[in-house]
């Protein structure tokens, strides 16, 4: 697990995290991902994004994530999905 809360989000967390399960990034003030940033996260079950700024979630934000069971997007402003 890796949890990234409360403006310390680094967007250069996808190389080597192949086996990540769980990742947490609550509290960052994120607003939209970087196109691919979850390439290669075929692990990822558990994605919690609480408490950030989403307004809007593109199509294809999660594509690749097949085993995602958990998306976690409280406390945002998501109109469109």
């Amino acid at each position: 697990m890796i949890d990234v809360d409360d403006d310390t989000c680094p967007f250069y967390v996808q190389d080597g995290l192949a086996a990540l399960e769980e990742l947490v990034l609550t509290r960052n003030r994120i607003s939209s991902f970087p196109k691919d940033l979850f390439r290669g996260m075929k692990a990822l079950r558990t994605l919690e994004l609480n408490r950030n700024r989403f307004k809007q979630v593109q199509g294809l934000t999660f594509h690749g994530l097949e085993r995602l069971k958990v998306l976690r997007m409280r406390r945002n402003q998501v109109g469109t999905l």
